[in-house]
């Protein structure tokens, strides 16, 4: 299995505490965000573009630095961030 890792991010709780990497990368077309907490436990979800999971990665980024969680499975928040990143873009005709 062939991996390029894109992207990687610490993670900092809310006082600025190192507790965790999160990293984006490619595996077989699909994006990856992989995470762990620093200690033993580890995460990871697949998306099918890259936005998808860098969109996911900032949510997570957020939720981490207040000491909140996901409010959406992945295949959720695929579906209601892809819709508004569409309706963010302006259609040029």
């Amino acid at each position: 299995m062939e991996t390029s890792e894109l992207l990687s991010v610490k993670l900092n709780d809310e006082s600025g505490n190192h507790i965790g990497q999160a990293y984006i990368y490619e595996n077989e077309g699909n994006f990856v965000l992989y995470w762990n907490d620093g200690l033993v436990n580890e995460w990871s979800e697949t998306f099918a573009s890259f936005n998808l999971a860098l969109a996911r990665l900032s949510v997570l980024h957020y939720a981490v630095s207040v000491g909140e969680f996901f409010k959406n499975d992945p295949h959720e928040f695929a579906l209601e961030t892809g819709n508004f990143l569409k309706s963010q873009i302006l259609e040029m005709k």
